[in-house]
């Protein structure tokens, strides 16, 4: 299903198009790192070119309604008060009270403020409209369950009132019946809005969760959750706002893994930061960064020994795509994944890796943008790589760029193997790009295969060469 929704938006580039590396320098360093650093000029145009975030997200699915998420006034409120295991308002239309318990049962605004000490406030709509609900100077606690739950909405709104600290704890170990499973939990399309702060201890499980689709137009929100740091099934969309997460699990999660146009991530503004012990960003489909700021520690970092659990920093089912923006990786595991695809079309990326810097299962594109991958074993790695503009520098202690083909092998590469410099393969392929899958090169030429000796601190530089372009066959 990936597979399928992921070709149709593109056009296949990476196999389509030609590997051309410009001003390519190769050779050993003193040590056993190695370090390839290639400036790909505009004049290596891959034939079939690179797609754009809006493309992507045109093709998946919809965002819900997020224009109206600050549109109310004042005389829209209905006041809740929190004090201790006390709650009163100040209209009761639509609002149930048991305890220290309150249920919003009808589509409105509704201002949070005070101390619930151990309770639960819980949206439960059937109602067309949207719920809203402004934290201004809110502190909710649960000892049992999750503190603030959206059982059922039509839409739901949670606003950070301007300069108001807020904040959200959970139990330590939810009921195996309770269906909450996040200091903030809805079963409705979220939106998150306004500059106040929000601080959130998901100590059972997951921070912040939505079953459907979650956007965050703005705020500050500190995350330190068991588990997940913030988790929209649908969807995951960041336009703005300064979010800090540290989490057990992964720290962005979108998983819908059933549909083809959900399960994505984009990130289009404000700063991220996350330092998780899993994935850092991990979307079932695509993920998208597209002028956010974001800076991942992944695993505990490059010099951790990669457990095994999957401590990617950006992973993704179909798309990886830095469009722009500044993405900073370092991780145990790869820094930038995909199961197919990754595009790097702009923005400034850098990555340091206790593996593959850059790894997709398919594709590598790069055709704009800054990336330095400083650290890792591989540095570049997928069955075709295609560098047609911007900055590259890797460095890797084996291979700078490992492009083989799977049925290639080391035998079959001699003959096909292009000088870095450019010269042209044996069998009149494109110039700069190599056949075969096992090309060794050092400052002193060419040393054996791996596992047949060779200098120490080779770099095993693995080319492919791409099908040639529709034009090209032409006759």
């Amino acid at each position: 299903m990936k597979t399928n929704r992921l070709a149709a938006l593109l056009t296949s580039s990476a196999l389509t198009a030609t590997l051309a590396l410009s001003g390519c320098s190769i050779g050993a360093s003193a040590t056993d790192a190695a370090s390839t650093s290639e400036s790909a000029a505009a004049t290596a145009t891959a034939t079939s070119g690179s797609t754009t975030a809006e493309e992507v997200l045109a093709a998946n699915q919809e965002l819900h309604k997020i224009d109206d998420a600050l549109d109310y006034t004042e005389a829209d409120v209905i006041d809740i008060t929190l004090d201790g295991d006390t709650i009163t308002t100040s209209n009761d239309d639509g609002i149930t009270i048991d305890g220290s318990t309150v249920t919003i049962t009808a589509a409105g605004t509704y201002r949070l403020s005070g101390e619930l000490t151990d309770g639960q406030v819980n949206v439960n709509s059937t109602e067309e409209g949207t719920v809203r609900l402004v934290l201004a100077d809110a502190d909710l606690t649960s000892t049992t369950t999750s503190p603030l739950v959206i059982t059922e909405a039509d839409n739901a709104t949670v606003v950070l009132a301007d300069g108001s600290p807020n904040s959200l704890t959970d139990t330590s170990s939810y009921a195996e019946d309770d269906e909450a499973g996040a200091a903030l939990d809805s079963s409705a399309d979220l939106t998150i809005a306004g500059t106040g702060s929000l601080s959130v201890n998901g100590n059972g499980n997951d921070g912040i969760n939505s079953s459907d689709g979650l956007v965050i137009l703005d705020g500050d929100i500190t995350i330190n959750a068991a588990d997940d740091g913030i988790r929209g099934k649908d969807y995951l969309v960041v336009q703005g706002g300064n979010i800090g997460i540290t989490a057990g699990g992964d720290g962005l999660k979108a998983d819908n893994e059933e549909e083809a146009e959900r399960g994505f991530i984009a990130l289009s503004g404000g700063s991220v930061s996350i330092a998780a012990a899993g994935d850092g960003v991990q979307a079932y489909t695509d993920a998208i960064i597209n002028g956010a700021e974001v800076d991942i520690t992944a695993g505990g970092g490059s010099a951790e020994a990669i457990a095994d659990a999957s401590t990617k920093g950006i992973k993704s089912g179909a798309l990886t795509l830095i469009e722009s923006g500044t993405v900073t990786v370092d991780a145990s595991d790869d820094a930038i994944h995909s199961d197919l695809e990754v595009q790097i079309t702009g923005g400034d990326t850098t990555g340091a890796t206790g593996d593959d810097g850059v790894h997709a299962d398919e594709a590598i594109l790069v055709t704009g943008g800054n990336v330095v991958i400083s650290t890792s074993y591989e540095a570049m790695e997928s069955a075709y790589v295609t560098i047609a503009g911007g900055e590259v520098d890797l460095t890797g202690t084996d291979d700078g760029i490992n492009a083989s083909v799977g049925s290639a092998t080391e035998d079959s590469s001699a003959q096909n193997t292009a000088a870095a410099e450019g010269g042209a393969p044996a069998d009149g392929g494109p110039a700069g790009a190599a056949q075969g899958t096992d090309t060794d090169a050092t400052a002193g030429g060419m040393p054996p295969a791996r596992g047949q000796g060779g200098d120490a601190g080779a770099l095993r530089l693995m080319l492919s060469r791409m099908l040639p372009s529709p034009s090209a066959e032409a006759p």
